[in-house]
């Protein structure tokens, strides 16, 4: 299995560093750059709300709202937004990949375990992939937002749902690994 080689290279040391740095930078850019750009804009019109419009009319209620006020500085704002996001996605993308990892390589008295780990190492770029999707989609619909097709507000949402659900889903099986990892050191101890 060609993944095999994600077992031993790079080094415990260098993967443990990678997680922990990019780990907390993830939640750094989250505290101190998106939230603070996030703020400015108007409830109801924000990032969020963009990815659950869901359809046509839901995100020209969002270009209304910001009609309201200035329509080029809040288009201006969410390209910033969505070009950070760009970076961001790299950053929880690795602190994701390498802590399942870490954890597949903690696991070898397993086999099942070990391989199921590896592979979701692999399996929460998927995450990453929908998110640069929904970038995409956010970059058409703020090209032209008096002209949003119903194509790009549902791929905004859906890619947003679905990376979410694969997001979720890592974070959740990494925290159970983490778990398992704890028992078999105490068993281990006993």
């Amino acid at each position: 299995m060609k993944l095999q080689i994600l077992l031993e290279k790079p080094t415990d040391k260098i993967l443990l560093i990678t997680f922990l740095l990019t780990f907390i930078l993830t939640f750094v850019f989250v505290a101190f750059i998106f939230a603070p750009l996030l703020a400015q804009f108007p409830v109801g019109a924000g990032l969020m709300d963009m990815k659950a419009a869901w359809n046509k009319k839901n995100m020209d209620k969002i270009i209304a709202i910001w009609k309201k006020e200035s329509l080029s500085h809040y288009v201006e704002l969410m390209t910033i937004v969505n070009n950070i996001d760009f970076v961001f996605m790299f950053m929880y993308g690795m602190a994701v990949f390498s802590g399942l990892l870490l954890v597949a390589r903690q696991l070898k008295d397993s086999e099942k375990l070990l391989k199921f780990y590896l592979n979701l190492s692999i399996v929460s770029w998927v995450s990453v992939l929908f998110d640069v999707i929904e970038g995409i989609f956010i970059a058409i619909i703020l090209f032209d937002p008096s002209n949003i097709t119903e194509v790009s507000a549902i791929g905004v949402s859906l890619s947003a749902t679905l990376c979410i659900i694969v997001l979720y889903s890592c974070v959740f099986l990494w925290i159970i690994g983490l778990v398992i990892v704890l028992i078999q050191h105490i068993k281990k101890r006993e």
